[in-house]
């Protein structure tokens, strides 16, 4: 059984469309950004970027995670393909990427509107400059409802198995 991870930049709802899934999957869900060391959140929290050095910890404490819940839905972003490699070598089941994307205008306006995040939305533009968009991985459009996203995500998922 494949382990599905949500990814893309922050605000594109890859929380609320994981745990759509999960939930219609009937699969545990873990919040990716709740393995984020402190010092990654200040650092977010103060509008300054993530490098890979940074995320290294964040991603060794998540594929810990992951490995003890295999047949999970996970939110990531997993913006590049290095993070996404570190993803693949530490996981015990083959992960799906499942990549949500949409126009950074749609992002901003969801970012400017969420209280809930300690994600400066002033770091939007360092997500899109790291970002991989990935060849490998299930892409869907966030220009729909929840519910209509998870529904797309189920239809490639069958379509690829």
């Amino acid at each position: 059984m494949p382990h599905y991870i949500i990814m893309g930049v922050s605000g594109c709802g890859k929380s609320t469309i994981g745990r759509a899934l999960a939930q219609r999957l009937d699969r545990p869900f873990i919040e990716g950004d709740d393995y984020h060391p402190p010092c990654n959140i200040d650092k977010m929290r103060a509008g300054k970027p993530l490098s890979n050095d940074d995320r290294k910890d964040w991603i060794t404490g998540l594929c810990a995670a992951i490995n003890e819940s295999p047949a999970s839905v996970t939110a990531c972003s997993a913006l590049n393909e290095t993070v996404r490699g570190w993803l693949r070598d530490s996981l015990k089941t083959a992960p799906v990427f499942i990549y949500l994307h949409g126009s950074e205008a749609v992002i901003r306006q969801r970012l400017s509107t969420r209280t809930d995040h300690y994600f400066d939305p002033v770091l939007l533009d360092s997500q899109f400059k790291a970002l991989h968009v990935p060849k490998d991985a299930v892409s869907i459009t966030i220009d729909n409802s929840p519910e209509a996203i998870v529904k797309d995500i189920l239809r490639a998922l069958d379509k690829a198995h």
